[in-house]
């Protein structure tokens, strides 16, 4: 029986509806490390850990406690800027800056994005390596999260594809998103017309 792409159990869809998994810690304790910090600091973590999901996750959280939230997205190769006129006119004392993918920012734009955001709430970021503001917490991939993933994505199917899932962790590196998007290929050829 042939089936649509969007049908594929690692559709872009499904996947972002998953929610971050915090390992050995709670939101609680999260949250009260961000506001000792001034809600001011970084995800650091490498590529396919988790750091975007684990913002964008923050951002509903924040939302929920009546923080308006500001996202920037850069990426690596991306034309894309920081919007500082934009932020100059949207961000409030009540406003939570997330840029995601800080290490993409020079010197002279983190100088202005710090002045653009001292009167905001906090800020925010991504990073691969510690650097500009204090790490709160670091992401890393684990087969562990993987598995759990497979389970909510495959169900009872899951158990089938552990040792598949283990190899292209180990192909990839530890990076689960590059994981998904080759479980996404595999289904393709197998399941989709």
């Amino acid at each position: 029986m042939a089936h649509r792409a969007k049908d594929n159990p690692f559709s872009v869809d499904r996947i972002l509806q998953l929610e971050y998994r915090l390992r050995n810690d709670t939101w609680e304790a999260l949250f009260e490390r961000f506001r000792q910090a001034g809600y001011r600091g970084a995800i650091v973590g490498p590529e396919g850990a988790g750091k975007t999901t684990l913002l964008e996750e923050l951002a509903v959280r924040f939302g929920e406690q009546g923080h308006d939230t500001f996202f920037i997205r850069l990426s690596r190769g991306s034309r894309r800027r920081i919007p500082f006129a934009v932020l100059a006119e949207q961000a409030t004392e009540q406003t939570v800056v997330l840029l995601d993918g800080a290490e993409q920012v020079g010197l002279v734009g983190w100088r202005r994005l710090v002045r653009h955001t001292a009167h905001c709430r906090g800020l925010i970021i991504t990073a691969h390596r510690p650097s500009r503001l204090p790490t709160i917490i670091e992401c890393t991939g684990s087969r562990a999260v993987l598995q759990q993933i497979l389970q909510d994505l495959l169900g009872d199917e899951a158990d089938v594809w552990r040792e598949t899932a283990d190899q292209l962790f180990e192909n990839h590196r530890g990076n689960i998103r590059d994981v998904l998007r080759e479980f996404y290929d595999i289904f393709s050829r197998q399941h989709i017309v």
